[in-house]
């Protein structure tokens, strides 16, 4: 068995710059002027509070810049495509963290060290 490998599927009008530009140039238009950018739905937090989805997550086990899908049922997007939207816009973050989490959870360190370091706005 020798199941296909390396796929890509891409807007042929992106085919050549979709590895350096990592958003659509409408998607970027519609936003720039935005100075806030919401992220919950990216960040999956909203909904029943009963939901497994809702508690605290494994920081070593988030969804990564290189996973390969950014809809994953337990974490949403990469924090790191968070961040680089918001500063290719130039906007701020709206982040929206699990209800069960505390300050001391290595999940909600991660994401907030992370913005810290890495968002220009």
């Amino acid at each position: 068995l020798d199941p296909v490998v390396n796929i890509r599927i891409v807007p042929l009008a992106n085919e050549h710059d979709y590895q350096t530009d990592m958003f659509n140039s409408e998607f970027l238009a519609i936003l720039q002027g935005i100075p806030l950018l919401r992220f919950s739905a990216w960040m999956l937090t909203s909904g029943d509070p009963s939901n497994p989805r809702l508690s605290p997550r494994d920081w070593a086990a988030r969804t990564t810049p290189n996973h390969s899908s950014q809809v994953r049922d337990s974490d949403g997007v990469a924090v790191e495509h968070m961040v680089q939207l918001a500063n290719t816009v130039g906007a701020n973050m709206w982040i929206s963290l699990p209800r069960a989490a505390n300050e001391s959870d290595p999940y909600i360190y991660g994401i907030v060290s992370y913005i810290a370091a890495n968002l220009s706005s």
